[in-house]
């Protein structure tokens, strides 16, 4: 599961900081990842509207950070299939 491409993002952020991970490396502790991702969904997940939806569900904290727990990442209303309208999306996000 680790030794493929995938979106990673931590558990506590300011702003949104979703990543593709080509290296395959591991995550640590308070972090979480989407294996076998496509490039897009870390490009929709840092857009503005996803911020948006991510802070109103998720527990804001001080300093401004909210938790982006895996529950509330998995409730955004993206949909799943990523087809060609994306390409461009996904090669302004490498």
């Amino acid at each position: 599961m680790f030794a493929t491409n995938k979106v990673v993002f931590s558990h506590f952020m300011e702003s949104p900081r979703f990543a593709f991970d080509t290296d395959r490396y591991f995550v640590i502790n308070k972090s979480y990842f989407v294996p076998n991702a496509p490039v897009a969904l870390a490009a929709v997940l840092n857009a503005k509207l996803s911020w948006f939806l991510l802070r109103t569900m998720g527990r804001v904290k001080r300093g401004g950070y909210i938790e982006a727990e895996i529950q509330n990442v998995e409730r955004l209303p993206i949909h799943g299939n990523f087809g060609s309208e994306l390409d461009g999306l996904a090669t302004a996000c490498r």
